[in-house]
């Protein structure tokens, strides 16, 4: 009498994954973001690549962090206009793997704080 280790012998196969393998996986790269455009309460963040937006980010003003983002709005593939519950000042911070903004491979806005151009 056999004893078999595996009901089932594929799922002991490995999968080959690596460059040029069929299930070869995209590389989670950064989303690096640049503030366009703001107003007194909104700020037009443009992205270096095109992103999905759900729900809002949990930015914050800086130099306030009771400053924080209240809604967000897509406008273009990589453009979202967020707003505040009051003006943003000098910059504003954005946090570690914040979900609400992914590129198609599954990438983070990069955290750390975004300063406003004059």
């Amino acid at each position: 009498m056999s004893k078999k280790r595996y009901a089932n012998t594929a799922a002991r196969r490995k999968t080959i994954s690596g460059v040029g393998a069929a299930n070869e996986r995209g590389r989670r790269t950064p989303i690096i973001p640049a503030i366009t455009g703001d107003s007194s309460t909104s700020v037009t963040i443009q992205l270096d690549q095109n992103v999905s937006l759900k729900g809002f980010p949990a930015v914050t003003d800086a130099s306030t962090p009771s400053i924080t983002c209240n809604g967000a709005v897509q406008t273009a593939p990589n453009e979202v206009v967020l707003t505040f519950n009051a003006a943003p000042s000098v910059a504003l911070a954005w946090p570690f793997e914040d979900p609400a903004i992914r590129n198609n491979v599954g990438g983070y806005v990069q955290p750390g704080t975004l300063p406003f151009s004059p």
